[in-house]
């Protein structure tokens, strides 16, 4: 079976209001004779006109012995001087001869259609199974782009079941070289019933899925961090409710445990250190390029005041810990609450770097990722007060990236701002991000699906995100969650090629 692929270019040229200058469609194709099996064929329009071309419907209609998994395609608007490029999956059942197949062009303005001529050639191999299985053993491996990681990362409700074969056929589809796959339960109740996705003797095995994406991802060109909670470990707080997270209530003036969202361990406990150390090593037995921490590594801004964490305080300081040394009665932080705001950022490094080590002693090129607050690129100083997050430290301590939460929905809510305000605030966060790190250090993620309406988020948005944060500079982009409604099309427009960005 040969796998080849069919570039058909499609130049709408011309003003479509003007009847003189009426838009032409013209078909270059590139492509050699191929025996039957898929065929992946890209169609690509450029509207060279003066206007816009709005409800553009993409259809390729195929002989009998042809499918195609998606035979249609549909766009809001392609802006003059704009590109689009449209990904088809074709299979051919066909006998060798010569076929046509058409391609059809709507939109409010104007219809076109041409044919496109294509060849097919049998091609009839015996092979016993041992032969097909060395000919897949010997399958080259695409050339990985890992220099501009341009990712994805997977969070299904059902992890259980995920569908791997399918998630790799779309992250192709969509120009991904890095998958960011979460590996570990979310708190749910029973605490208990919690687990990881990988081998281990340190916790609840629920699946090894990271075998399975890890050898199928490889396969396609396509690097895999695994996504791992630090702080949040259900199946530990289930048996030892007592290590969490202490928060002071300023409202019911007392100490509450683990009253934020993540349910979380204390990072001052050291018996949780050392089982995270080898929690990890475990997890560095895969071939993995990298480990993503979850964003449960924080503290709040009235967090901790643990047992651990006042035993850690007073040996640091010699003096006891209280909330009410740390603000003044304006709510500015005070000498004292400055200190112990960067005794927390310190603290949550130190337990890092703990785990860093442990993992580079099994995986040395293993890479690290922290999953960072959109404040720590946009407002440093109030993420170092409010999460304890600093971007700075954390590249210093170890991070290879800071894997920014810019999620554009949630901004919008959160600083009042219309969704194109949202979306063009990424810009100017990257560049202070691109200041505050560098750009090879800083990943944006993109977001794709909107948790508060549970709907995805539309497709307009989507470019406009991936074209604001290239203008500005980005070298690091990854979208989530990933889901099935993606425009895996679009998407691989700004995908990665030859150390750069490009849209086809």
């Amino acid at each position: 079976m040969k796998k080849t692929a069919v570039i058909l270019v499609i130049i709408l040229l011309g003003c479509i209001n003007q009847v003189e200058e009426r838009p032409e469609l013209k078909i270059t194709a590139s492509t050699e004779q191929f025996s039957q099996g898929k065929t992946s064929l890209e169609v690509l329009i450029t509207n060279t006109g003066k206007t816009g071309l709005h409800n553009v419907v993409i259809r390729v209609d195929l002989p009998g012995d042809f499918t195609c998994r998606m035979s249609e395609y549909f766009v809001d608007v392609i802006e003059p001087g704009a590109d689009r490029v449209f990904h088809f999956e074709i299979i051919s059942h066909a006998p060798e001869g010569e076929y046509t197949l058409h391609i059809f062009m709507e939109s409010d303005e104007l219809v076109l259609e041409r044919e496109f001529t294509f060849s097919v050639v049998s091609e009839k191999v015996e092979k016993n199974l041992e032969d097909e299985k060395e000919k897949e053993e010997e399958k080259e491996i695409p050339e990985p782009t890992y220099e501009r990681i341009f990712g994805a990362q997977y969070d299904t409700d059902d992890l259980y079941n995920a569908d791997i074969d399918a998630l790799m056929q779309q992250l192709t589809q969509a120009g991904i070289n890095t998958v960011v796959f979460r590996v570990f339960d979310y708190e749910y109740e029973p605490l208990s019933d919690c687990g990881v996705y990988f081998e281990t003797d340190h916790a609840p095995v629920k699946k090894d899925l990271l075998k399975e994406v890890v050898e199928k991802a490889h396969k396609e060109g396509i690097q895999v961090f695994a996504w791992m909670t630090t702080l949040d470990c259900p199946w530990i707080l289930a048996d030892h409710p007592e290590w969490g997270v202490v928060a002071y209530n300023w409202e019911k003036q007392k100490y509450i445990t683990n009253a934020s969202w993540w349910l979380r361990i204390s990072p001052f406990n050291n018996q949780h250190r050392e089982y995270l150390k080898k929690l990890y090593a475990d997890l560095a037995q895969y071939d993995i390029e990298g480990i993503v921490f979850q964003d449960d590594l924080y503290l709040e801004d009235n967090e901790d005041f643990s047992s651990y964490a006042e035993e850690s305080y007073k040996k640091e300081f010699e003096r006891g810990l209280s909330i009410h040394n740390m603000f003044d009665e304006y709510d500015n932080l005070t000498p004292e609450g400055e200190q112990w705001v960067d005794w927390k950022c310190k603290a949550l490094m130190d337990m890092c770097k703990e785990i860093m080590d442990a993992v580079h002693e099994v995986n040395p090129d293993c890479k690290f990722l922290i999953n960072m607050f959109y404040q720590g690129v946009y407002n440093p100083e109030d993420c170092r007060r409010w999460f304890a997050q600093d971007a700075e430290l954390a590249i210093q301590s170890g991070f290879d990236y800071l894997y920014v939460m810019s999620y554009h929905h949630f901004m919008a809510g959160e600083l009042d701002l219309t969704i194109e305000e949202a979306i063009d605030l990424l810009g100017e966060m990257t560049k202070r991000g691109i200041n505050l790190v560098g750009a090879e250090r800083l990943i944006m993620k993109i977001q794709v699906y909107d948790w508060f309406t549970e709907t995805p988020v539309e497709n307009w948005e989507i470019e406009k995100a991936y074209t604001v944060l290239v203008e500005a500079g980005c070298l690091h982009i990854a979208y989530t969650p990933h889901h099935d409604r993606v425009p895996f099309t679009l998407i691989r427009r700004f995908a990665p090629q030859s150390g750069r960005f490009y849209m086809v």
